[in-house]
C-alpha cells in the first residue's frame, strides 16, 4: 500500500501522498464549535495528525466543566490555558501521547516540549482564542470559513501565556 488517508476520530494516519501526488488535506476541528466544523486544514503526506481537547468529552456537575483529559498530580481534569493540541509526526503513538502531554503542559511548557523534538509539529488552540503553529506548520495551513475571524493566528508566544 503506497497511498491511504486512515481516520480514526481524532487520529489520522497519511500514508504517503494521494494518488496523484498532492498531498492529504486534513481538517483542524473549531473546538468551541460542532464536529465537522473546521478553522483550518494542513497539508501532510507520511505523517500522523492527531488532536486532544477538552470540548468533546466532558460532563458538567454543579456548574464545573469536568473533561477527560486528568491531571495525573491531582487526579481531576487538567486545568491549563489550551483548549486544543494537534501534532504532527511520523509515528502515531507519539502523536497520541504528546496530544496529551502538551495540554497537561499549557502553552509555555508544551511549545517548549514540541520545539526540542525533531519531526514533530504542533498546533495549539489557547481558551482565549489565540492560535499558534510550531515553525514547520505555519506554510503549510490554510484557514477554513468564517469561524477563524473568532480567533487571532499567532507567532508570538507572548501572546498565549
Amino acid at each position: 500500500m503506497t497511498s491511504a488517508l486512515i481516520n480514526l476520530g481524532g487520529n489520522v494516519l497519511a500514508v504517503g501522498s494521494k494518488p496523484d501526488g498532492s498531498s492529504f488535506v486534513i481538517g483542524i476541528q473549531d473546538p468551541g464549535s460542532s464536529r465537522g466544523e473546521y478553522l483550518l486544514s494542513i497539508q501532510v503526506d507520511d505523517e500522523s495528525v492527531v488532536s486532544s481537547g477538552d470540548y468533546e468529552r466532558y460532563f458538567v456537575y454543579n456548574g464545573k466543566i469536568y473533561h477527560h483529559i486528568l491531571n495525573p498530580k491531582t487526579g481531576f481534569p487538567a486545568d491549563t490555558n489550551i483548549k486544543q493540541v494537534t501534532i504532527v509526526t511520523k509515528n502515531s503513538q507519539t502523536a497520541d501521547g504528546l496530544s496529551t502531554s502538551v495540554l497537561l503542559l499549557g502553552v509555555k511548557k508544551g511549545i517548549e516540549l514540541v520545539e526540542s523534538l525533531d519531526g514533530v509539529e504542533a498546533i495549539l488552540i489557547s481558551k482565549d482564542h489565540y492560535i499558534y503553529f510550531t515553525e514547520g506548520l505555519r506554510d503549510r495551513y490554510k484557514t477554513q470559513g468564517s469561524l477563524i475571524q473568532n480567533y487571532t493566528i499567532t507567532d508570538q508566544l507572548s501572546d498565549l501565556y
